[in-house]
């Protein structure tokens, strides 16, 4: 497990002294002697360790550690010091560094710090590995022997170590997010950032706020400088899931960002180089977005250079007792269940279920199985499908509805089980959060109004 180390100091000799300790180490060495140095590299690269010395030729290590702290949290920090500068030391030990190693550099002491420093660094990387592994999407959704599945990974060992932009498409819960994250672990810029935006999740008045950045007094409430999303992924990728839902305006200002590699923050005149690659995905046909003038065509060409389709899990049945296993034992050991298996009789009414919410619903299910089970068997009466429960909830409207009064109890129904949660309420309809607030917008105008708790009232609260 080979360690990235970056050490910043004004003096070539206690970089390169260190940089020999730290060889000897197997770590993976880089020297930089400016603050301005680090902040543009910290912004493209991440490091597990940092030394870094008290003084530099444009700032301090309090500054480095500012930046750390807002791009890189879990980076280990060492203060290089000389006897002169220990106030500064024991000030950037108590606001984040772990050790703290003196000017000039002896060997031997040098390498009882760089030692603790290593075993911690190790510790955290260990933990953020194993955190992955036991809660990471990826794994569970990328599983499958179907023929669409091997299709889609042979696919993205295609296009992965190119430098192309991407366009995912798939439904509601296919996992397209977590395609995007395996094609840039299989990228060239794999060593680099890996940001994702969530745009139906942004309002229309912040959207551009949180891609470009803003300076402080840009706008009330700027009272500091923010980093934007562009700006966070640069030398990496930059996923735009649910893209479809960003305004015509927006993607104005984004096709402009892809095609010269630059922006401004807002409030700022300074030119922004940043280089991305940019994965966007969509539950939409965008092709007929742009038709009907809900998508700029040219930012269309721009994004769909290599497009990727992600099969729905009811075209892909023979996977279900794979990914269903699966999720029984991660829901098992979450919860201290002593569930080990699903019944014959249980797989089988799974199989005969279409999934509509795809693998996202299919693990729902499954983890509601292991919390409800009892022995070490998840039975039928142990899956909760709509199947199940779909006559009764039909036989409850007595007559025949237009298909537009369906879709508002339906809408109020998923807030209502939700208590107000938008986006899980979103998720359960198989709809945008930006398709849920334009309908509830509309319901305002029809006099009704929802609650934070989802409860349905006539007159605004």
């Amino acid at each position: 497990m080979n360690l990235r180390a970056l050490v910043v100091d004004d003096s070539l000799t206690v970089c390169s002294a260190l940089e020999k300790l730290l060889l000897e180490k197997g770590c993976k060495v880089d020297k930089l002697f400016c603050l301005a140095d680090v902040k543009k590299r910290i912004r493209r690269k991440l490091y597990n360790l940092v030394f870094v010395g008290c003084r530099l030729p444009d700032g301090t290590c309090l500054d480095v550690l500012n930046e750390l702290n807002r791009l890189s949290p879990l980076t280990t920090v060492v203060i290089l010091t000389t006897r002169w500068e220990l106030n500064k030391a024991i000030q950037a030990v108590r606001e984040r560094a772990c050790e703290f190693i003196a000017k000039p550099i002896v060997p031997d002491e040098a390498r009882i710090g760089i030692e603790a420093a290593i075993e911690r660094a190790r510790l955290i990387l260990e933990n953020e590995i194993l955190k992955k592994e036991t809660t990471s999407q990826l794994p569970k959704r990328l599983l499958g022997r179907s023929k669409g599945m091997r299709n889609l990974i042979e696919t993205i060992n295609v296009v992965a170590p190119t430098n192309v932009n991407v366009m995912i498409y798939g439904e509601s819960g296919t996992g397209k997010e977590l395609v995007a994250q395996e094609i840039h672990n299989k990228s060239l810029r794999s060593g680099a950032r890996f940001v994702e935006v969530n745009c139906a999740a942004i309002p229309d008045t912040l959207i551009e706020a949180e891609f470009f950045g803003y300076e402080k007094g840009a706008f009330t409430g700027a009272v500091t400088r923010k980093i934007g999303r562009f700006e966070l992924a640069d030398g990496g990728s930059l996923f735009l899931d649910e893209i479809s839902e960003t305004s015509i305006a927006f993607q104005t200002k984004l096709l402009r960002a892809i095609e010269e590699k630059e922006f401004e923050r807002l409030g700022g005149n300074k030119t922004i180089k940043s280089d991305v690659r940019i994965i966007a995905s969509t539950n939409q046909n965008l092709r007929k977005l742009v038709v009907d003038g809900g998508f700029r065509e040219d930012l269309y060409f721009r994004l769909n250079v290599f497009p990727i389709h992600i099969p729905p899990l009811r075209a892909r049945k023979e996977d279900i007792p794979l990914l269903a296993g699966y999720f029984v034992a991660l829901y098992s050991s979450k919860n201290s269940k002593p569930v080990k298996e699903i019944s014959s009789e249980a797989l089988s009414w799974m199989m005969e279920y279409d999934w509509p919410g795809n693998v996202r619903e299919l693990e729902n299910a499954v983890e509601r199985a292991v919390i409800i089970s009892t022995g070490e068997e998840i039975t039928q009466k142990d899956i909760v499908l709509p199947q199940m429960t779909g006559a009764k909830e039909s036989a409850d409207f007595g007559e025949i509805l237009p298909i537009r009064e369906m879709e508002k109890r339906l809408i109020l129904k998923a807030l209502e089980k939700t208590h107000g949660r938008r986006t899980e309420a979103a998720r359960l309809l198989g709809i945008s959060v930006r398709t849920l607030r334009n309908k509830l917008a509309r319901y305002e105008k029809e006099g009704i109004y929802v609650n934070k708790m989802g409860e349905v009232r006539k007159e605004k609260n």
